[in-house]
């Protein structure tokens, strides 16, 4: 299961929220965020008390701004060609990127922090704390 994470200036978008899922399923997080202001991103998701995954309370995903969601001439090109492939909306995010899947293994509610930081300056730009349900088949 995909969780894509979108963060838009100073508002979150988490699909789905809250995740709910099979023990056994694999999680990737997808990051995305439209005409950002920042040149790198850093994206980190931890869990602090209990987690849905065995041993693995956090995960980090660097990001570098691409332009895309900055509309630019020279990139007419590439919005048509994603958009012949049905990606048509991947070309208004500046950032992309996401997580290796991870299986989901223990049940509960798991709640997390999602962050994103500024990477050149090692500072928080925003954190938001959805959930990860985990239920036994």
């Amino acid at each position: 299961m995909d969780i894509t994470i979108t963060f838009d200036k100073d508002r979150w978008t988490i699909d789905p929220e809250p995740a709910i899922v099979t023990r056994g399923t694999e999680i990737r997080w997808v990051f995305r965020a439209p005409k950002s202001q920042f040149r790198n991103l850093r994206w980190v998701i931890r869990f602090s008390k209990t987690s849905p995954f065995r041993d693995v309370y956090e995960v980090r995903v660097k990001t570098t701004n691409t332009g895309f969601g900055t509309y630019n001439p020279v990139q007419d090109s590439v919005r048509k060609t994603l958009e012949s492939l049905g990606l048509g909306q991947e070309a208004d995010f500046d950032h992309r990127g996401s997580t290796k899947p991870v299986t989901a293994e223990n049940p509960g509610d798991h709640k997390y922090v999602v962050r994103v930081d500024n990477d050149d300056t090692n500072s928080e730009i925003a954190s938001e704390d959805p959930i990860v349900r985990v239920v036994a088949e």
